[in-house]
């Protein structure tokens, strides 16, 4: 699921340090099911590491509300999918929609506030001074190799005027990434166009969460180049 190579994994280190987001829990839980291993997916967020999670498995009945609980989640992915995945627009070529899920109530107030703001509210930047010998085009394929390997980069947000959920979140198979390479004549100029990058960055409305929220922009002026990556906290607190 995350690349791992299986000499990393050991009974102490954190399903973080190994690439395990809110999303990608997900899917592991589901592969950890389909092997016998009755896991739901709120428990590999709670074990943090697989020695716990082997814990909570000989310490929890194979049978257990959280068991039932995971199978109405998989019950209301499935429902979400046949009702809305055709209404969802796709990001790229190839793309289509992997998954749909309720998004959870800190999801579903960062979002509201973050309309509610005009679209400022928990969208971060991310500022990093780089290297003269670091190639802005290898700097740009590492971050859309980890769009492609991380779900939580490649999740939209859909509002719902009815029904039980106020917003849904789509995992796509495919997403690009919004990138941008600028040029300019002194450091003091590229100062002020990063604050004017940074301060232009909104998400006013629902729309603008149909696509990922988040973009790499290269800054670059003699002896000095900078990567800003314009996040929402969204996105920041999964990975």
């Amino acid at each position: 699921i995350c690349s791992v190579g299986v000499d990393v994994v050991s009974k102490d280190i954190s399903f973080l340090q190994l690439g395990v987001d809110s999303i990608t829990s997900i899917r592991l839980a589901q592969l950890l099911r389909a092997r016998g291993l009755v896991v739901p997916t709120h428990a590999i967020m709670q074990n943090p590491c697989v020695g716990a999670l082997a814990q909570y498995l000989r310490e929890t009945p194979s049978e257990s509300t959280a068991v039932i609980a995971q199978r109405d989640f998989a019950s209301t992915e499935k429902q979400l999918m046949r009702q809305h995945s055709t209404s969802i627009p796709l990001l790229a070529a190839g793309d289509h929609i992997t998954s749909l899920f309720p998004a959870t109530p800190l999801q579903t107030g960062m979002l509201t506030e973050t309309i509610s703001s005009g679209g400022r509210l928990y969208v971060v930047p991310h500022v990093l001074r780089l290297q003269q010998s670091l190639s802005p085009p290898v700097l740009r394929k590492a971050i859309e190799k980890a769009i492609a390997k991380m779900d939580v980069l490649r999740c939209t947000f859909h509002a719902l005027a009815d029904g039980d959920y106020p917003w849904i979140v789509a995992v796509h198979a495919v997403a690009q990434l919004r990138f941008s390479e600028r040029q300019y004549n002194s450091e003091e100029e590229l100062h002020a166009k990063a604050l004017d990058l940074i301060q232009s960055e909104s998400l006013p409305d629902e729309r603008a969460f149909e696509c990922p929220p988040m973009s790499a922009h290269i800054l670059e002026a003699p002896g000095l180049r900078v990567l800003i990556l314009l996040m929402h906290h969204r996105s920041v607190y999964f990975l």
